[in-house]
């Protein structure tokens, strides 16, 4: 059940994640005021970093192909992607009610969330580009063959 429901590459995931996006986008065309429109914003960038971050292909220098989606920091963006796709489609579903305390206090808390998760994005950055080891994180828990040039 849990598979179903949280698993990274899962169906439920990306039906979430569509639905925020759908939900977005009627969000920004109907009128609101600016402090939901800027907390509203703040979760949308929120959710395409982790998103653009996904996608970036962290260990072609090393070897691995662009599809291999096990390693390293990209497995960390790829289970961000699961309560951001969850808060967005929530607070998004919610925010169109345009009850307005409850939007409000909703974009307060995923954003209080995102206050949390960003920094932590940005250090495993870091920690990826000023690391002089090449071998991805969880190449051990892999067990798998990794390129001998990079040992």
């Amino acid at each position: 059940m849990f598979k179903i429901l949280f698993h990274r590459s899962g169906l439920l995931v990306r039906i979430l994640e569509i639905v925020g996006l759908l939900n977005t986008y009627r969000f920004f065309r109907e009128p609101s005021t600016t402090l939901l429109t800027t907390l509203y914003a703040f979760l949308l960038v929120n959710y395409l970093f982790i998103r653009l971050c996904d996608l970036v292909p962290w260990y072609t220098k090393s070897g691995h192909s662009f599809w291999d989606k096990k390693i390293g920091i990209r497995v960390h963006f790829q289970k961000a992607l699961v309560p951001t796709s969850y808060i967005l489609a929530i607070v998004s579903s919610l925010c169109l009610l345009q009850i307005e305390p409850l939007s409000m206090i909703l974009l307060l808390l995923a954003g209080a969330c995102f206050i949390v998760m960003t920094p932590v994005n940005f250090i495993l950055i870091w920690f990826h580009f000023n690391d002089k080891e090449k071998t991805p994180v969880n190449y051990f828990s892999l067990n798998k063959q990794w390129a001998s040039s990079s040992l």
